[in-house]
């Protein structure tokens, strides 16, 4: 059955539409949405997406062609409601936007399955992220980022590449890096990171262009021989597996003079703190509080 056409005549909406028995759009030798006869495409608004739809009981669905097309160049190709197409783009804008997809999702082995009119490219495989030999993203700017499986990674340096000079170390969709800082910020602030977490054992996990420094281990604000956190004012901050905590002196000092003292992340006044940590020198443990 090629369905059945029902007609409007209104000057906002003239298209002819098919329909089956069960009033689905519907039609098997042509476009089931289409212009009627005699009238000028470019003189009419007709549809966001299209001006011609090809439908088989309401799922949008060609073989031979597009199953979209707009006057003004839009074409996309769908097969049993899913954009799909082998032999070319399955999405084609008129500003020379074009997206390969293969059953729905974003799909290209030999190149870009995303082109945009920018220029901006990105490779896509069974709708994931991913190209083995080269950047995964690219802009006309320079920027770059590597993925592969959907996941950003690169080994042989970092998979996040901006053009102010800005720098990510991932791997493995993780920002990580063992031979240094796995973050390099433009103005030369630096952060190591291991496994997503903030990680360093040889110095501060986090050095700012301004001086600023700060200790990391684990993912935890974390230093044994010091402040965990030093800031170019004078400002520090003593902290131990990711708790402020200090036993020979205040674990907060800023650079007005002000002191504050805390043990195991808890806050304490001066002379309760002095007691405490002299009742653990006698007993060897501290008090529960």
């Amino acid at each position: 059955m090629t369905g059945d056409p029902w007609c409007t005549f209104s000057d906002t909406y003239p298209w002819r539409r098919y329909y089956d028995a069960d009033g689905r759009l519907h039609r098997t030798d042509g476009p089931a949405l289409d212009l009627i006869p005699g009238l000028d495409p470019e003189a009419v608004e007709l549809l966001d997406e299209g001006t011609f739809e090809w439908l088989v009981h309401g799922i949008r669905h060609r073989i031979d062609g597009p199953a979209m097309m707009g006057i003004d160049g839009f074409r996309q190709w769908l097969v049993d409601g899913k954009v799909h197409r082998l032999d070319g783009p399955a999405v084609e804008l008129a500003d020379g936007t074009r997206q390969w997809r293969v059953d729905g999702k974003l799909h290209r082995l030999d190149g870009p399955a995303t082109e945009l009119a920018n220029g901006d490219r990105q490779w896509w495989v069974d709708g994931k992220r991913h190209r083995l030999d080269g950047p995964a993203i690219e802009r006309p700017d320079g920027f770059r980022e590597w993925w592969v499986d959907g996941k950003r990674h690169r080994l042989d340096g970092p998979a996040v590449e901006w053009t102010d000079g800005f720098l990510e170390w991932w791997t493995d969709g993780k920002l990580h890096r063992l031979d240094g800082p796995a973050v390099e910020w433009a103005d030369g602030s630096r952060e190591w990171w291991v496994e997503d977490k903030r990680h360093r054992l040889d110095g501060p996990a986090i050095e700012r262009a301004n001086g600023g420094r700060e200790w990391w281990a684990d993912g935890k604000q974390h230093r044994l021989d010091g402040p965990a956190i030093e800031l170019a004012d004078g400002f520090r901050e003593w902290w131990v597996d990711g708790e402020r905590h200090r036993l020979d002196g205040p674990a907060i000092e800023r650079a007005d003079g002000t002191r504050e003292w805390w043990l195991r992340g808890a806050p304490f006044p001066e002379p309760e703190y002095v007691e405490i940590v002299a009742r653990l020198r006698e007993t060897g443990e501290v008090p529960e509080f």
